[in-house]
């Protein structure tokens, strides 16, 4: 019932986006720091650095999104839990009635999983089987997903696994699937990017087209089939992304309903924003979150690859597939 009424209250907010042209920030994604134990190939993210937020000014920020109806924050990183306050500002938001995910590789959550009580989901990235994954992360780093699964259903909290479609996995997704089946987990896929995320050097391991549009058929066979309810993606997300590298343009949620927080405060769009550009955005923890938000400009996007961001641009559309598979993955 209460998953039922959060819905119908998030659907009223949804309208006055898009009739009554209201901001009203839902779901933030929050990188909390740049730092990871990890060095995967398609990522960039370990070779830069910020200054982070404290405690204290995280949890004041948070005060102010439970203020403005915030009902979602997900923390990223790099790997949120190298932060040693991870489960203090997770206990904190939970504690503002926000559901709080967590994106993470699985490396900490043994070691961690004592301060994760008040997780909603947990998302960790899914490359392969075991010799693809850990080519593409770090040896070892397969079984740590697996075992962090494990540990995460004992305690009781979702699990969500990720997949960025790239040269070594593109042949694995009936492999990937089944394994998200057996699991009893919702999977999730996106691109890869021509350059690295985060950063500006090619990619060494983005799909051709002509590779990316035959697997991008293929999930979409498998959405439309037995794995309906195992795939996350919205059969209109689906279609969107499997027109890249020439994707329509598409109206950002960001600045509507969702945005992103860099480590240092600084509101923006999406972790596409470099260089010297995210010097014309505001700081949340110096302006105020309701500031920096509003103050983000309404754009069309014609790049957008990011499977979280496409899925939000079309429930803001209020697209029926968009909408109704969110609603059945968040009742999962």
């Amino acid at each position: 019932m209460k998953k039922l009424i959060l819905g119908i209250l998030t659907f009223l907010d949804l309208l006055k986006v898009r009739f009554l042209g209201k901001r009203v920030p839902l779901a933030i994604g929050w990188a909390v720091t740049r730092r990871c134990n990890y060095r995967c190939k398609y990522c960039a993210v370990w070779k830069t650095s910020m200054a982070e937020l404290g405690t204290k000014a995280i949890c004041n920020v948070i005060d102010e999104m439970a203020s403005l109806g915030v009902k979602e924050i997900t923390f990223t990183g790099g790997e949120p839990l190298l932060r040693d306050d991870i489960g203090v500002i997770i206990d904190y938001a939970h504690q503002k009635n926000i559901s709080v995910n967590l994106n993470s590789n699985g490396s900490l959550i043994k070691k961690r999983i004592s301060e994760l009580k008040n997780l909603s989901a947990l998302t960790l990235s899914l490359e392969g089987p075991e010799e693809i994954h850990d080519s593409l992360r770090q040896k070892g780093s397969f079984g740590d997903v697996l075992e962090a699964t494990d540990i995460a259903f004992r305690n009781n909290i979702k699990v969500v696994f990720t997949t960025t479609l790239n040269t070594y996995n593109f042949n694995y997704i009936d492999y990937l699937l089944g394994l998200a089946k057996q699991y009893n987990v919702q999977i999730q896929f996106q691109p890869s990017l021509k350059e690295l995320l985060a950063g500006r050097e090619d990619n060494p391991v983005t799909l051709s087209s002509i590779e990316y549009n035959k697997i991008m058929r293929k999930i979409l066979e498998r959405k439309k089939g037995k794995y309906k309810k195992i795939i996350k993606n919205s059969l209109a997300g689906l279609t969107h992304l499997s027109q890249w590298p020439n994707l329509r343009n598409i109206k950002c949620a960001s600045g509507l309903i969702t945005c992103r927080i860099e480590p240092d405060g600084t509101v923006l769009h999406c972790d596409r924003i470099l260089g010297n550009s995210i010097n014309t955005f505001l700081n949340c923890a110096k302006v105020g979150f309701k500031n920096a938000f509003y103050m983000l400009p309404i754009i069309f996007c014609k790049d957008c690859c990011c499977a979280l961001r496409v899925e939000a641009g079309y429930i803001l559309k209020l697209n029926i597939s968009a909408l109704v598979n969110a609603y059945l993955c968040e009742k999962r």
